[in-house]
């Protein structure tokens, strides 16, 4: 009965997972870039079934059915872009490339390894969607509607957390939408916060709301860029020690006239056997999970 449990909780889990990619595709390509990412007045196409019409023209439904299984294709792809699997497969790449265990380790052992972290990170936001939004619809609470705005509204609370304020203002500028430059001696003097500041203009309130509430093609861009930043840093950290132990090896060998012995076969077990002493896979992985804010 343990065993079941456990499979079901998994089962379910994996569900929520796959809602969240579908409704995260949903909203891509439901949201403009001057609409706010949660309109309560959103309404999710409706997909009719006339089966005269389909008798005198067929094309029009054999269309739309190859739309949906071509964005049924596409939601793996959104599932590794909105959550965590950018960085960690980024840095575990340049894990095995620096310590050379390029033909040692399978590729699909580091994607699970990769995938599994993955889940580990994002079962608070699965949890969240699963107590508020997901229970809610399956026991006929809340509409379809308030299912997908809950839903994609935590997964896009965890993207907005760990997106870099930089690469966020980059692509709403890329996006069409530029604050004025700031003026002095003009515009109206507004009291906040006990304060009298200037009252923006449209252009920049119009900014500033959507850098409050970004939509949602503007929200994943900027994390995936922001992600691909965070994995190269982290990868040029991982770098640099196993950089100064093979350059240790190579001046060794050298110095002892050894120059038919190839240094990184001699310095491999050296780094295999530091980042074992130190305990290097539990600072990576502690250091991967703390470092994303929910």
């Amino acid at each position: 009965m343990k065993n079941l449990s456990l499979s079901l909780k998994k089962y379910k889990f994996n569900l929520i997972v796959v809602c969240i990619s579908t409704i995260l595709f949903v909203l891509l390509f439901s949201n403009s870039a001057d609409s706010a990412p949660f309109d309560p007045g959103f309404v999710m196409p409706e997909v009719k079934v006339d089966m005269d019409a389909m008798q005198h023209d067929p094309v029009p439904m054999t269309l739309q059915m190859l739309l949906y299984l071509s964005m049924l294709t596409l939601i793996p792809y959104m599932f590794v872009s909105c959550t965590a699997f950018i960085r960690i497969s980024i840095i575990f790449s340049f894990l095995k490339s620096s310590m050379g265990l390029s033909k040692g380790v399978p590729k699909q052992v580091w994607v699970g390894i990769a995938m599994m972290l993955t889940f580990f990170i994002m079962a608070p936001v699965a949890q969240q969607v699963e107590k508020n939004a997901y229970d809610p619809y399956i026991h006929k609470q809340i509409s379809f509607q308030q299912f997908v705005s809950r839903t994609g509204k935590y997964a896009m609370k965890f993207m907005q957390n760990n997106t870099r304020k930089a690469d966020l203002i980059l692509f709403i500028k890329l996006s069409g939408v530029t604050p004025d430059p700031p003026t002095k001696g003009k515009g109206e003097m507004i009291k906040v916060n006990g304060k009298y500041v200037r009252k923006p203009s449209a252009k920049t309130q119009k900014f500033q709301n959507m850098f409050r509430n970004p939509p949602f093609q503007v929200l994943l861009a900027a994390y995936i860029l922001s992600e691909m930043k965070t994995g190269f840093c982290v990868g040029f950290l991982i770098y640099l020690p196993f950089l100064c132990i093979d350059m240790i090896t190579a001046a060794t060998l050298m110095a002892m006239g050894m120059f038919m012995l190839s240094p990184m076969g001699f310095s491999l077990p050296c780094k295999m056997m530091c980042f074992v002493m130190i305990d290097g896979f539990n600072i990576l992985v502690e250091g991967l999970i703390k470092s994303y804010r929910y």
